[in-house]
């Protein structure tokens, strides 16, 4: 997983907010959510949120640092706040809650934005931000992904402390036990109705893999695939790869493509 981008797409970021007529010095993001729009977002991405703030509970007496862990759905709206309790208090009192946006024309360049934009992890200094009240953090952040779908960004930064090597570290460990809680948690309920390879092909699916690929793996035909991929369907009464994924992780709001969308 490879965190650190070329110098000039940090470049380009700054002519693009300094273009766009945005002031380094705001204090705090200048585009959220709130009221009934926030609380829609909320309830759509409550399971998520659950397993975020578990997740962090699991390792946080295990780190040292004070490090804050931040959630935002696809749109880099901020979800959550987890981590060192002063901290993540400092951070509130100085606006960033949940509801804000992490876009580029709300707080200028940061790394949630840039994971955004290029879709892949990042890692920025604290002179790399645009903003004044980016200014000290050191930040990491990673897509994450069901299916090959960006469901959210999760971003893991200290504040004037660079300590990289163990903040690569954590935010890999963490994406990837949230990614884990949140493909199968629901995975038992529909354990019987599917057979062994049912399951495996399921599997490979959440992992982004091709039929081809898949067929390859399982020493099998890509027509057996096709067809395992139907009762699969069919046992879930779902329509495509995507909402049988969204099923089994108890995550079919964020997960499900649109009816008219090509079949996986």
């Amino acid at each position: 997983m490879e965190f650190f981008i070329p110098q000039d797409e940090v470049v380009k970021a700054w002519q693009r907010c300094i273009k766009n007529g945005l002031n380094s010095t705001i204090n705090k993001p200048q585009h959220f959510l709130s009221g009934r729009r926030l609380k829609e977002k909320f309830n759509k991405y409550d399971e998520f949120i659950r397993i975020f703030k578990d997740c962090i509970d699991d390792i946080i007496n295990l780190i040292t640092g004070n490090y804050f862990f931040l959630l935002t759905d696809k749109d880099t709206i901020l979800l959550s706040i987890a981590g060192d309790n002063s901290l993540t208090k400092r951070l509130v009192n100085n606006g960033i809650k949940p509801g804000i946006s992490f876009q580029e024309n709300s707080c200028g360049i940061n790394a949630i934005c840039l994971a955004s934009q290029l879709k892949r992890p990042v890692y920025l200094t604290p002179e790399q931000h645009f903003c004044k009240f980016f200014r000290k953090w050191y930040c990491a952040a990673v897509p994450l992904k069901i299916l090959d779908k960006t469901i959210g960004y999760l971003d893991v930064s200290t504040i004037a402390y660079d300590m990289q090597k163990e903040q690569l570290a954590l935010v890999k460990l963490l994406s990837d036990k949230i990614l884990n809680e949140l493909k199968f948690p629901q995975f038992s309920k529909y354990e019987d109705m599917l057979s062994k390879q049912e399951k495996e092909i399921l599997v490979l699916l959440a992992k982004g893999k091709t039929e081809d690929e898949i067929a390859n793996r399982l020493f099998c035909t890509k027509e057996t695939i096709k067809y395992h991929k139907h009762q699969i369907f069919t046992k879930l009464d779902v329509k495509n790869a995507s909402a049988a994924i969204g099923k089994i992780s108890g995550f079919s709001a964020i997960c499900s493509e649109d009816n008219n969308k090509k079949m996986i």
